[in-house]
This record gives C-alpha cells, structure tokens and sequence, in this order.
C-alpha cells in the first residue's frame, strides 16, 4: 500500500517510515500541517498516519482540510486516548485512533484493517473547506497545572518511546536469521519497553488526577470566601 505518514517527532517519523518500508510499503512523510497540506492534492495515498500534535496546527484539522485525489483510511496517531479523543477522532474522519505508544501490532491491526477496506470505501470524501488563513484566534499561554504538565510530559515521553519501539522491531527483523538467543534478548528489551511504557502511563494519570482534585480543593475554598 502507498502510505502518507505525517508526523513532527523526527525519530518517531523515520523509524516509523523504516518499519513500514520493511513490511513492503511504500511510505511519503511529512513534519508540518501545513506540508501535509500541500502535498495531499498529489498524495495518491491509500493510507494516512498522522499525528495530532503537529507544530502548526493539528491532525483533525489536517484530515478536514486536506485535498486528497482518492479516499484514505485514516489512522490518528496521539498521546492521549481518551473517550473524547477518540469521538473527536471519529467525527474528523478517521477510521482509527492509535494511542502513544503503540505496539508493533497496533500498526498490523490498523494496516490490515486498512486493506479490507480500500476496496470497499465510498468513492468520494467529503472535506470541509480550508480554514481562511489569519482567521485562527491566538493561543492563550497555558496554565501550568499539575495536569497541564502531566499531559506535556505524557507527550513528550511516549514520542520517545514510540521510537525506540519502532527501532527496536527494526532490529528483530535483521536479526530474524540469528542465533536464537539474541532474538530472545530482544524480544525481552521490547517487552520491558512495553511495561515502562504501561508504568508511565499510570503515573501520569495519577499526575492527572492529582491536579484534578487540587482544583477543585482550590475552587472550593475561593466559593467559600
């Protein structure tokens, strides 16, 4: 299948690419909202990967916007995974909602998921209108909350995680022709990756929480004043 993966975390997009190369895809890439744009008018993709936290804008916004000359299956890729997330996902376009960082076989499932389905996708997609340039209302400085903050290292951990995921599943399949035992060793690095990456995810919703009931502590003493 030909696959456009948009993604802004450097390591995450090249391995990404090289995994997906290794399964006998062929990949285009960009970083930007704004790239991803520009080239989908002559991105004859089947398959669509993006990120959603993209520098310049977001990956709901790039798959409403975009013009692409066929249908896609589209995949979200994202750090959060929420019920919300996922509907937002959904009522943007996208067939699929991968959490960072995801497993080897939440890429199979979703490519695999995608063949099914390019044969029997309706033969038109329907895009909103690009949003008029200069017309997006200003970014407000972030309040720092514990949550706040959670969330931007949940981020900013599971991109590095997903692509030390990727190379080491780069690695295994040179390795595949090996001695038994190095392969063991590796599949005994991935699953430990899997298992920290499980632990991170557990404190930052502890993180999460915690933030949630400082601010409502503090809302409840300033109601009480």
């Amino acid at each position: 299948m030909r696959i456009f993966v948009v993604e802004n975390h450097r390591d995450t997009l090249k391995y990404l690419k090289m995994y997906l190369e290794s399964l006998g895809h062929t990949v285009t890439t960009a970083s930007t909202m704004q790239a991803a744009l520009a080239a989908s008018p002559t991105e004859d993709c089947h398959v669509l990967i993006s990120d959603l936290g993209l520098p310049d804008g977001d990956g709901w916004q790039l798959l409403e916007q975009a013009k692409f000359p066929q249908p896609v299956y589209a995949v979200a890729m994202s750090g959060f995974a929420s019920a919300n997330d996922i509907a937002r996902s959904k009522a943007a376009g996208f067939q699929r909602h991968i959490a960072k960082p995801f497993g080897e076989e939440d890429i199979i499932e979703a490519l695999e998921e995608a063949a099914r389905h390019i044969g029997t996708r309706p033969p038109e997609m329907q895009v909103a209108a690009p949003t008029a340039k200069g017309t997006r209302p200003p970014k407000e400085a972030p309040d720092l909350t514990p949550g706040y903050i959670a969330d931007r290292l949940h981020d900013s951990a599971c991109q590095s995680i997903s692509g030390s995921y990727l190379l080491l599943c780069l690695v295994r399949e040179q390795l595949a022709n090996e001695a038994s035992g190095s392969l063991h060793l590796l599949d005994t690095a991935i699953s430990e990756l899997n298992k920290a990456s499980g632990q991170m995810t557990a404190l930052m919703d502890e993180l999460r929480s915690a933030g949630a009931e400082d601010g409502a502590a503090k809302s409840a003493i300033t109601s009480g004043e």
